[in-house]
């Protein structure tokens, strides 16, 4: 996204910038499957290249079958450690969207190394390293987004190893079945990871998750220069709602609130319970006004007649979270003293 600076030091969308073109949209779309954060997602990745490059590069220290194209294989194993290493280096700068382009280039580098093996102890061995795909895609990714990768893995299985005859056949099925359990299972365990940092009423993110989200939604703003903001909402009169319809009622109310505003989320926003009737959410490409307005949107869908009130906040050149997020109660506290029912824009 293109942006200019504003007053104060704000960043601002030029006009033609935003996520107007299929290209960007489709780009917000595949960022919003990632659910890792961009560090885990580079180690991860990383971590699975080198291992299996390094891993290649031992083909030639064994005997190996003739029909085994050694030199080929080796230039793969140097590649796959390459774009390993590079990606525990550089891989937290990436974009999300590209995280996705990154595995494929692995699903397709496995399947190069299969076909230069052949169904030969070597080529089995190189086959199951399908099974780092499931395994990075299913710790990264949404299970939607996990299931097209272990397709395309499988379809590459298939597709390399069963035209080599009935024992191609066998393998391909059985490292295909390593594959889809190993994705289930890694997907299990970050479903197991996540309610940890889950919100038991509403299942939105809780404060400790919402603190990682933020330092990555900040270092990301900083390093593309791109707008972001958050607001932080305060539903008015809750203890009121407890104390004369009780707990239930206001639990009730706050799932109300989570699943409204939820219906009104673009792909790549964030919205977390910070904890009693106080929510946060997190507008990545959306400057001051663009983020008023938005959360504008939020308030209007309230529902049961109650009301919220809101404070937005944008970062300016070299702010930190602690001042960005100073800034959003300020302009809460702001909200609530001048009538509640309202959003309210930070001041610089």
């Amino acid at each position: 996204m293109q942006v200019t600076r504003g007053a104060g030091g704000r960043r601002q969308p030029t006009p033609g910038g935003g996520l107007a073109s299929l290209p960007a949209r489709i780009a917000a779309t595949l960022s919003s499957t990632v659910v890792a954060s961009a560090d885990f997602t580079a180690v991860l990745t990383g971590t699975v290249f080198s291992a299996g490059g390094a891993l290649g590069l031992l083909v030639p220290l064994f005997p190996q079958d003739a029909r085994v194209r050694e030199r080929e294989v080796v230039v793969l194993a140097a590649l796959a450690l390459l774009v390993g290493l590079s990606m525990l280096r550089w891989g937290r700068l990436l974009p999300s969207w590209a995280t996705h382009l990154v595995l494929l280039t692995g699903t397709l580098a496995v399947s190069l190394a299969v076909v230069f093996a052949g169904v030969t102890p070597a080529g089995v061995a190189l086959a199951s390293f399908y099974a780092f795909v499931a395994l990075d895609a299913g710790m990264c990714f949404t299970r939607a987004a996990t299931s097209c990768h272990v397709l395309v893995a499988v379809l590459a299985c298939g597709g390399t190893m069963i035209p080599q005859g009935a024992t191609g056949a066998y393998a391909a099925v059985v490292i295909s079945g390593t594959t889809v359990v190993v994705a289930l299972g890694s997907g299990w365990l970050l479903r197991v990871a996540a309610s940890a940092d889950a919100d038991p009423l509403t299942g939105l993110p809780n404060r400790r998750r919402l603190d990682a989200v933020l330092q990555t939604a900040v270092d990301r703003a900083q390093r593309t220069r791109s707008p972001l903001s958050v607001a932080l909402l305060d539903l008015d009169h809750f203890k009121v709602v407890n104390d004369s319809s009780g707990h239930d009622e206001g639990d009730r109310l706050l799932l109300a609130v989570a699943h409204a505003w939820t219906s009104q989320l673009a792909p790549g926003d964030v919205l977390a319970r910070q904890g009693g009737d106080e929510f946060v959410v997190v507008l990545p490409g959306s400057d001051l006004t663009e983020a008023s307005a938005r959360v504008g949107r939020l308030l209007a869908v309230m529902p049961g007649g109650s009301t919220c009130s809101a404070g937005v906040s944008d970062l300016g050149d070299g702010d930190s979270l602690g001042v960005l997020m100073r800034r959003a109660d300020a302009a809460l506290y702001e909200a609530k003293r001048s009538g509640r029912n309202r959003a309210v824009p930070a001041t610089y």
